[in-house]
């Protein structure tokens, strides 16, 4: 059996087409949101939760082509219900773990559901769950740039509590901070950020923005700021780097993006340990 992998001449003439340039700048911002939100991500131990909000989306855009409205739009209300939903079936992380596998598996069916109603909406389910930026709007771009700055602006306010409240629940509450609100505010952050990402890797491939930059990061250094900035910086390279093989060598986007991204965590985590500050509370957090 033989695998051709085909190869564009003009490769260098599509960077400059419209479409190109907008998938560049839509994967620059999901990109950096995504590094952004994966460190906390991983320190709060909401992997498991951030992989059920791509699939409790799913219901959301097929449900959207039944309703005649945009996919996008079924995908941020239906993440964004989950992860109240979530947040508030479970305090603890295990109580957490529980509601969010029972929210998965209903809104799992509800999609099922969704697309045998309507044979566009399961045609649908394919880009939702592998991706394709190249189909990504400019009004969507600008969308998703308005998210971006929100999801700056409560981290920046936020930080250092979310920071605490994610490191170690327990010290959080025992100087008085409001655990749920947190939790609750976090779940909401994360939603957009799936939603966004959905967008451009699927829900299938989510981890390649959102768990395996921040991983890698987190792999090389414990101190929070540098690890936000070096989770961003590999998911934008990520990004930019499969975006142009893609183009060069016809392949889907979200093959060449999750290749690019694995294969830096992977070469990383051959060299380096994790180092979650999780021992670091004392220096981070004077008493």
């Amino acid at each position: 059996m033989r695998f051709d992998i085909g190869y564009t001449p003009n490769w260098a003439e599509m960077l400059g087409q419209q479409f190109i340039i907008n998938s560049f700048l839509c994967g620059t911002i999901v990109a950096l949101s995504a590094g952004i939100i994966g460190y906390f991500v991983i320190i709060r131990n909401s992997t498991f939760a951030s992989h059920a909000l791509s699939h409790i989306g799913l219901p959301g855009a097929t449900g959207a082509i039944l309703l005649g409205i945009p996919v996008s739009a079924g995908l941020f209300l239906f993440c964004g219900l989950g992860a109240i939903t979530i947040s508030f079936l479970g305090k603890k992380i295990n109580d957490r773990d529980i509601a969010t596998g029972s929210v998965l598996a209903l809104a799992t069916g509800f999609g099922l559901l969704f697309a045998n109603m309507s044979a566009k909406a399961s045609s649908t389910m394919t880009s939702i769950l592998f991706g394709n930026i190249f189909t990504i709007y400019p009004i969507q771009t600008l969308i998703f740039f308005g998210f971006l700055l929100l999801v700056i602006t409560l981290l920046f306010i936020f930080f250092r509590p979310l920071l605490l409240c994610s490191l170690n629940e327990d010290i959080a509450e025992a100087k008085g901070l409001p655990i749920r609100i947190y939790t609750t505010g976090f779940m909401i952050i994360l939603s957009i950020v799936v939603a966004m990402s959905i967008e451009v890797v699927g829900t299938l491939l989510l981890f390649a923005l959102v768990i395996t930059p921040a991983a890698a990061a987190i792999a090389i250094t414990a101190n929070p700021i540098r690890c936000i900035i070096l989770s961003c910086c590999l998911a934008v390279f990520s990004v930019w780097s499969g975006l142009l093989i893609s183009i060069i060598f016809s392949l889907p986007p979200s093959f060449a993006i999750v290749a690019i991204s694995f294969s830096i965590w992977f070469i990383i985590k051959q060299f380096k340990k994790d180092k979650i500050a999780k021992k670091d509370l004392n220096i981070l957090f004077h008493k």
